[in-house]
């Protein structure tokens, strides 16, 4: 049997035709707006994140280079020490041995005689001349 009436929904009868059911695009609308907000607040999370991760890498590096400056001037400083204490050593051997007294120079006599002289000490200026 062939049923005499339209089968039809009442939102598909005539009344409907034609009109834009503003309730439907306004559902479309809002569910498009909470997956951009969602989308936007998972980028927002990626890009906190990754600026976190970098901020961090950058502390790391400043934490290694400040640790390594430490290091290399302590290292400076103790190589410095043994150098001049190994110098100081070695002048001081030389001097134990120094067999070879060398003779005064001219030049540090007569500055020595003008230094006595100047201090009116004549007779200790006449002998270092002499000497």
């Amino acid at each position: 049997m062939s049923e005499p009436f339209d089968t039809k929904k009442p939102d598909e009868s005539l009344y409907n035709t034609g009109v834009y059911n503003f309730e439907d695009k306004y559902k479309e609308t809002k569910y498009n707006d909470e997956i951009a907000g969602i989308l936007k607040t998972a980028n927002y999370e990626a890009e906190r994140r990754r600026a976190k991760a970098i901020a961090k890498q950058k502390a790391r590096k400043r934490r290694i280079y400040t640790r390594l400056s430490i290091v290399i001037i302590a290292l400076i400083l103790v190589l410095t020490l043994l150098i001049s204490g190994v110098v100081a050593i070695c002048r001081g051997i030389a001097s134990l041995a120094g067999g070879n007294k060398e003779k005064p120079d001219i030049a540090q006599l007569i500055s020595a005689a003008d230094i006595a002289a100047a201090s009116y000490d004549y007779d200790k200026a006449m002998d270092i001349i002499r000497s």
